[in-house]
């Protein structure tokens, strides 16, 4: 782009850096100047620069000086929503008559339908927490940085904080370079680093991102735009209360092709967190050489039927397809926290009856967990399979009933050269698995647990362990276990027809708000 070469500043058109003054006519001026004249650089000298929402444009970079800050208005209405805005919409909210309509996304640099711009520098973004008191919440939070249906885009080097939502959130982007960016938004509710709704072509690499919230995100809440080809390389990640690598629960599209390597996760709930909740396919990843310091759960792979998008077309989806997932050369040490209700230090693979989570292999995995419990303290064996609601609605049930994995409804699951073990022992054993349909543990081996495995309906069972690790549960166990699975299939059996007179009452009401929508023919 002949526009590189150019650049234009900011206090050369009228901004001034006191950061009391409001700024953003000046810097909107700027941008709009060097899109006009081709393209270049908008540059931010030293200093402290009170904003509203800037909207970038095609062939600008913001490059923001070493000193530099960016402070968001206090003032909710120095902000704007993107035109397209988030789909979301849980089936909760829609079941309890909420709105379906999209949900606006202000935001304080905005992009959208721009090719070739994005955010680069040494300075600094300050949200404030944004638009947390805007008095009648008809913008909501604050985001701090949103790029909707844009291609090319780089943010780089860049440090972003104290968002009042999401810090950086990509609406079907392509194309899109984010390297050594900072995000800090601990005191944030949702306040997640990078999210995704349907993005492609996108690396991620040498970012530190410590979060209120999930610290990267894929998400998929509209048909048609799913999120394929991306690579998360060394990364250190902080998240406290949730995830620092999720993809779902929203997945209304596909997810494909995504690998994550040479990353650190520290202090996190969940390490690796892939929710599957409606008719999409999850396939082809891979988690490799990731180190995860005082977590609570490693691992959160879960099936489900619970629709998150106004897109859906009911709020019970179909289930959806999981497969191709590689988890290899991982580290964790995992906490039990006393005040967390959200969950226990064991992971989770969890899919449906008749829709399995298929083709999972964990190789060189080694996972220390704290212990120390009765088999007596465990909860019961089944967790049962509540597929309509929120993905975590059954985290009350613990303990949980192994140590370190709790393994249900998949196809085909290994374990190779992995060791799970105990800091106190504990008389539960490692892995328990519940419809397996085949499993396999290779030089795979458990320390101060009550063995490496107990299973039931789990046909086809292969390994070179010793056969006392390895035990089946008792006849009552079984019946025990029978017996929540049918109530299971009975409550699941009531929230299918709750569901279908749901979605059969909403297209009548559809076509009656359309016929009395002004200049409607009907």
């Amino acid at each position: 782009m002949n526009g590189y070469s150019y650049s234009y500043t900011v206090t050369e058109h009228g901004a001034v850096a006191d950061g009391t003054g409001l700024c953003t006519d000046a810097f909107q001026h700027t941008i709009d100047l060097c899109a006009q004249r081709g393209g270049g650089y908008v540059d931010v000298p030293a200093g402290t620069y009170l904003v509203g929402t800037l909207r970038l444009k095609s062939q600008v970079f913001l490059r923001l000086a070493p000193g530099c800050t960016l402070l968001a208005s206090a003032n909710p209405t120095d902000f704007s929503s993107t035109e397209r805005g988030c789909a979301w919409s849980t089936a909760s909210n829609r079941l309890n008559g909420g709105h379906a309509k999209p949900n606006p996304c202000p935001g304080l640099i905005v992009a959208e339908d721009e090719e070739n711009c994005g955010i680069l520098g040494e300075g600094c973004i300050e949200g404030q927490r944004g638009s947390l008191l805007d008095p009648d919440k008809s913008k909501g939070p604050l985001f701090l940085t949103v790029f909707s249906r844009c291609r090319n885009v780089r943010l780089e080097t860049v440090t972003m904080q104290n968002p009042g939502s999401f810090t950086v959130y990509m609406l079907n982007c392509t194309y899109v370079q984010i390297r050594g960016v900072r995000v800090f938004s601990r005191h944030t509710r949702c306040g997640d680093g990078l999210d995704f709704d349907g993005s492609r072509y996108v690396t991620i690499s040498d970012c530190i991102l410590d979060t209120g919230d999930d610290g990267i995100g894929l998400k998929t809440l509209t048909p048609g735009e799913p999120c394929e080809d991306f690579t998360i390389t060394n990364c250190h990640i902080r998240t406290g209360t949730c995830g620092a690598i999720r993809l779902g629960p929203e997945s209304t599209a596909d997810m494909r092709r995504i690998a994550v390597s040479n990353c650190v996760f520290d202090h996190c709930n969940d390490g690796i967190k892939l929710q599957l909740c409606e008719d999409s396919v999850f396939e082809d990843f891979s988690f490799t050489n990731i180190l995860m310091n005082a977590v609570v759960r490693p691992f959160f792979i879960t099936s489900n039927r619970f629709a998150f998008s106004s897109l859906s077309k009911s709020v019970r989806p179909p289930a959806g397809v999981m497969r191709r997932m590689s988890f290899s050369h991982i580290r964790a040490n995992t906490e039990h926290r006393p005040d967390n209700y959200y969950c226990e230090p064991c992971s989770v693979i969890m899919g449906l009856p008749g829709a399995v989570i298929e083709d999972l292999a964990f190789t060189d995995v080694r996972i220390t967990a704290p212990g120390a419990l009765k088999a007596a303290e465990v909860c019961p064996l089944e967790w049962l399979d509540y597929t309509q609601l929120y993905p975590e609605e059954n985290r009350h049930l613990e303990p949980m009933p192994p140590t370190h994995f709790y393994c249900k409804h998949t196809g085909a699951l290994s374990f190779s050269h992995c060791f799970f073990g105990c800091e106190q022992p504990d008389e539960r054993p490692a892995v328990v698995a519940e419809d397996v349909r085949f499993l396999a543990l290779y030089q795979t081996r458990a320390e101060n647990s009550g063995g490496l495995l107990r299973h039931i309906a789990c046909p086809v069972i292969r390994g070179d362990f010793a056969a006392q690790e390895a035990q089946p549960y008792t006849d009552a166990q079984t019946a025990l276990w029978t017996t929540y699975r049918e109530e299971a299939a009975a409550l699941n059996d009531a929230m299918e027809r709750v569901a279908a007179l749901f979605d059969g009452l909403q297209a009548p009401r559809c076509l009656c708000e359309q016929a009395a929508a002004p200049g409607t023919k009907t």
